[in-house]
């Protein structure tokens, strides 16, 4: 279908994906990703669904739900991220591709330059190298599947929930050590 834009797929906003949206995800469609997030490949000799891990980081709770890490294929945990919570600060991932998709609520997910707000069925991907922040300003609680590629897992988690949850203010220097273990690299100031 011809659509004025170049691209192709019918929706007139450029960006190939045929969602309207003006966000292209073509690294996923051009390795036979679906872009809703729906059909990602897992190996099923490796990757196994794990009792659902609650770990709480601060006011945010994760739920594990498949662990990759050891076998560097995908992972999945359930975000919880309450009413003006504290979050991470904007950063990116060495190594790990990352997609975001909002169960309920509204989640403000920023990649980049390019900021939304996400309410349930929405997402976002976060390409490795890419700056990203999310944060929650509204007035409920919002909750997302987060899907990594290859998986940080589970023990990042505990790790930085070790540092963040002694009490007081968190040691920056000692959060920082943690990030970058597992490959991620906090963004520079105003990022």
């Amino acid at each position: 279908m011809h659509d004025g834009d170049g691209d192709g797929d019918g929706d007139g906003d450029g960006d190939g994906d045929g969602d309207g949206d003006g966000i292209s995800c073509a690294p996923w469609q051009k390795s036979g990703w679906s872009s809703s997030c729906g059909s990602l490949p897992i190996n099923h000799e490796t990757n196994t669904m794990t009792q659902p891990e609650a770990i709480d980081v601060g006011q945010l709770r994760i739920n594990y739900l498949v662990d990759g890490s050891s076998s560097g294929g995908m992972g999945l945990f359930e975000l919880t991220v309450p009413p003006s919570s504290n979050v991470p600060p904007p950063h990116s991932h060495s190594e790990n591709d990352e997609c975001v998709y909002v169960l309920e609520g509204t989640l403000r997910y920023r990649v980049d330059s390019i900021t939304r707000d996400l309410r349930p069925g929405d997402w976002m991907f976060s390409p490795k190298s890419s700056v990203h922040q999310f944060s929650n300003p509204h007035g409920e609680a919002a909750r997302a599947l987060v899907i990594q590629t290859p998986d940080i897992g589970a023990q990042y988690f505990r790790d930085v929930g070790a540092v963040v949850n002694a009490g007081g203010l968190p040691d920056r220097t000692k959060l920082v050590a943690v990030m970058s273990e597992y490959g991620l690299v906090p963004a520079a100031p105003g990022a």
